[in-house]
């Protein structure tokens, strides 16, 4: 006999799903490449995680199949960690700061057959492209009028494919242990090792992240996000984040104290993650700019520190 209570596979697509109906209006702030602010929700997030689906399947990428993206921490890749998986298709998310070799095995290997791109990273990209047999095209994160000058082939404007989308997609009922995300380790002997997570093992996770226990994350909670998307997903954060409606800061590829700084005071953060290196330019930069005063404008109530020992003095 088998029991038939919440007989429903543990997908990611789920979890958007659950953010729109329930947090549809909680903000996703973005720091684009041009070092401009942009705002959205998460009902916005899944509307336009539909229209990715759409133009996956228009370019003719199916279930099972990869795609990868080189590409910092701002909403247009938080729009893939949805859009791609949620369609059976695996997202892998590729560390641009590995070496060139390195790039063009991990993504030979994993053989996707389109790589999105941040327009500043363009220049990863183009060192990699002429050894990749694989890659049928790129696709640069940027609207029609910022696309760069490059020597890649068969370039895609992703603003004009999201565009042209239809925006209704009826997410697929997929098996909870097909693979939603591929990353390859760094720092290892030998050539990195991919590591597939599945969609039950990302949900799980998500719930691990949002118990006491865990990352004790809520609703009320504002999370500067610095730990790289292509970074064992990011911890995952932007899976807990939608499944408690956690309003997300994506500080893209200005990472210094300063920055790391006053989008913690000016978003009014209580929550973030990232590298002891990261934080040492955030106390650095307070204390060197006043330490009281500058500590006193933060809501920071805790921050998770990870991918390295965390000396006593900065515990402290």
């Amino acid at each position: 006999m088998q029991g038939l209570m919440q007989q429903t596979p543990l997908l990611v697509s789920s979890l958007v799903r659950h953010a729109e109906k329930y947090h549809g209006n909680t903000e996703i702030v973005s720091v684009r490449h041009t070092g401009e602010i942009t705002r959205s929700n998460w009902a916005r997030l899944a509307e336009r995680a539909r229209k990715v689906a759409n133009a996956l399947g228009d370019l003719g990428i199916r279930a099972g199949e990869r795609v990868a993206s080189i590409a910092w921490n701002r909403l247009p890749h938080m729009e893939l960690y949805y859009g791609v998986t949620g369609t059976g298709i695996t997202l892998h998310t590729v560390n641009p700061r590995l070496f060139p070799e390195q790039i063009i095995y991990i993504i030979n290997h994993a053989e996707n057959r389109y790589v999105f791109v941040d327009p500043d990273l363009i220049s990863v990209a183009e060192a990699a492209a002429p050894e990749l047999p694989y890659v049928e095209g790129w696709i640069l994160l940027c609207h029609r009028e910022e696309m760069p000058q490059t020597n890649l082939p068969n370039t895609l404007c992703y603003e004009d494919l999201v565009d042209a989308a239809e925006e209704e997609f009826e997410w697929p009922a997929l098996d909870e242990a097909c693979a939603s995300t591929l990353c390859y380790t760094s720092g290892t002997t030998g050539n990195p090792k991919g590591v597939l997570y599945s969609h039950r093992s990302t949900v799980l996770h998500a719930f691990c992240a949002t118990a006491a226990d865990g990352m004790a994350l809520t609703s009320r909670d504002t999370v500067l996000l610095a730990t790289p998307l292509f970074h064992v997903n990011a911890w995952g954060m932007p899976y807990a984040a939608a499944m408690v409606g956690a309003k997300l800061v994506l500080p893209g590829s200005a990472l210094d104290g300063e920055a790391v700084y006053n989008l913690l005071k000016e978003e009014r953060c209580t929550f973030s993650l990232g590298v002891p290196t990261l934080w040492f330019g955030v106390l650095d930069f307070i204390e060197l700019n006043g330490d009281s005063k500058h500590r006193n404008a933060l809501c920071l109530e805790r921050v998770l520190s990870g991918g390295a020992a965390v000396p006593k003095s900065m515990i402290e």
